[in-house]
């Protein structure tokens, strides 16, 4: 991270990862999820540094945890398919990273 200025900054994350047996059930949702929930974290922290603290296991056993956690799985089974995945692979991916992230049960029939 850089100072762009006096309120601002810039952040360039890069992630590689090699594709292994993990990365082939799990797609790039494994982290990418949590990329997601500590850039969210960061966001808010941000936007008020002074503001009481998100409880996350509160945050990630609510409605809008578990629906925020199934978008993001949702937005990076679209980009393995964007990236050259199968549509099949990546859907079965994304069902148990968002059954992960959301302690709800994978679909079997995968």
């Amino acid at each position: 991270m850089f100072a762009e200025g006096e309120d601002r900054s810039r952040l360039k994350l890069s992630h590689i990862c090699p594709i292994d047996d993990h990365w082939r059930k799990f797609g790039p949702g494994a982290v990418g999820v949590g990329w997601d929930l500590s850039l969210a974290g960061l966001t808010f922290h941000l936007a008020d540094g002074d503001a009481e603290r998100i409880d996350e296991n509160e945050f990630g056993a609510s409605v809008e945890g578990k629906a925020f956690m199934a978008d993001c799985s949702e937005e990076w089974r679209r980009a393995a398919v964007a990236g050259g995945e199968k549509e099949s692979q990546a859907g079965a991916a994304a069902n148990r990273v968002t059954a992960f992230y959301t302690g709800s049960e994978p679909p079997e029939a995968e």
